[in-house]
């Protein structure tokens, strides 16, 4: 709560509203000139408040110069905000401009040496440290740069190696390729012969089934021939036996069998 309230700015309206004047908390303290605790409170709660200015454009060193304050309370608001003393009012005035006999000289003067004093040495300090960061940086930056140059290198090479052995991959790959492919052709060319030669063995078996064929249907065209004869012989000669002689004893036939059965029971005996 107290940070809000010294952060706080009071002011006063005119009656047609215009703002007559505009404080915070830290000017009205040192106008009313409060004690050293309660200005070093309002500066820790609000440390901004060093740097504010009232409606008259007095910051609060200007208001501790012109109300004569002590010198302790110089001091702090010069260590709240050094640059304070070089700051010019509404009326042109530095806050050492706004004493009215030059009261407090002797402190403001310490006080802006020692933070001189003090800046110097912070200044010096940083710059040292910059100054160490710099070459630290520096050594990091070139054994970054080293190594990223190692391993660019190791990275190139180790390219090149995979470059070479994917060529050599690639190479091998096509000579496999065309092996396989010369044994496949090489193969279906075998399998082509093979099939070739049993087609042409089979077309010769067939040709020769159909000369056997046709020399058996010749052979039975023959035979057929050859019986139509024997029968027409054979009732040619029972006719001329019977009309020659008519005396001659009958031959008893039944159980015995003429030269066309016995030929046909002899074919198929065979068959």
């Amino acid at each position: 709560a107290s940070k809000v309230l010294s952060m706080t700015w009071v002011y006063r309206k005119s009656e047609n509203g215009d703002i007559k004047w505009r404080i915070l908390p830290i000017h009205a303290a040192i106008v009313f000139k409060a004690p050293k605790i309660v200005i070093e409170t309002l500066l820790v709660e609000f440390p901004q408040g060093a740097r504010l200015r009232d409606d008259r454009g007095n910051l609060p060193l200007h208001l501790v110069f012109k109300h004569g304050l002590s010198e302790e309370i110089i001091a702090t608001l010069v260590d709240a905000y050094p640059q304070a003393v070089s700051q010019l009012n509404s009326r042109k005035k530095t806050p050492l401009e706004c004493a009215p006999n030059r009261r407090g000289m002797t402190v403001f003067i310490e006080s802006v040496e020692r933070k001189m004093r003090t800046a110097m040495k912070e200044q010096a300090d940083l710059e040292e440290k910059n100054n160490a960061l710099t070459t630290e940086l520096k050594k990091e930056i070139d054994r970054l740069k080293q190594e990223h140059e190692t391993s660019s290198a190791e990275l190139k090479k180790e390219i090149e190696d995979l470059n070479e052995k994917n060529e050599a991959l690639a190479t091998e790959l096509t000579l496999k390729t065309t092996i396989l492919e010369t044994e496949s052709e090489v193969k279906e060319k075998k399998d082509i012969e093979v099939m070739e030669k049993v087609l042409e063995s089979t077309r010769n078996d067939f040709i020769d089934l159909k000369k056997q064929h046709e020399k058996l249907a010749i052979e039975k065209d023959e035979y057929l021939q050859k019986i139509k004869e024997l029968e027409k012989q054979l009732e040619e000669s029972a006719k001329e036996d019977t009309l020659g002689n008519d005396t001659r004893d009958t031959v008893d036939t039944e159980d015995t069998k003429n030269p066309v059965e016995l030929h046909r029971e002899t074919e198929e005996n065979d068959l």
